[in-house]
């Protein structure tokens, strides 16, 4: 499966409202998409959605969160992907979306799976943690 490569944070600098759009198809996200802003973008919202969880799949490599909201905007959408997991030794409280500021947040529509039979989510995390 391709792989996406994306600076998350530079093109949300710019306005009020940023999308990061998930077409159809298997992404091997091999490192954290963490959103940092700084406090003057904090009323931003930003959007990660995709076609649908049965068609934009997001394979989870890393042993870190996938989604880090941590520092993100007071609000933010996640809808319409799968996050499928392919670690094999995930580390306690590593989760596919992770966030301290979940107070206008919207998870719509989201399937997170392990994607073999070594994909473990016995330990602490592995789901979504939001405060």
């Amino acid at each position: 499966p391709p792989s996406i490569k994306v600076s998350a944070s530079a093109p949300l600098l710019g306005g009020l409202s940023s999308c990061l759009y998930i077409p159809s198809g298997r992404y091997r996200i091999s490192s954290t998409l963490k959103f940092n802003l700084t406090t003057s973008n904090n009323n931003m919202k930003i959007t990660i959605r995709g076609d649908g969880p049965s068609v934009s799949t997001l394979l989870w490599t890393a042993e870190s969160h996938l989604l880090d909201m941590t520092n993100a905007p007071s609000s933010f959408v996640v809808k319409d992907i799968q996050i499928q997991s392919v670690i094999t030794n995930k580390t306690d409280n590593v989760y596919a979306i992770y966030s301290d500021v979940s107070s206008s947040s919207l998870i719509r529509n989201v399937w997170i799976t392990g994607g073999n039979a070594a994909a473990s989510f016995t330990k602490a995390g592995g789901g979504i943690f939001l405060i």
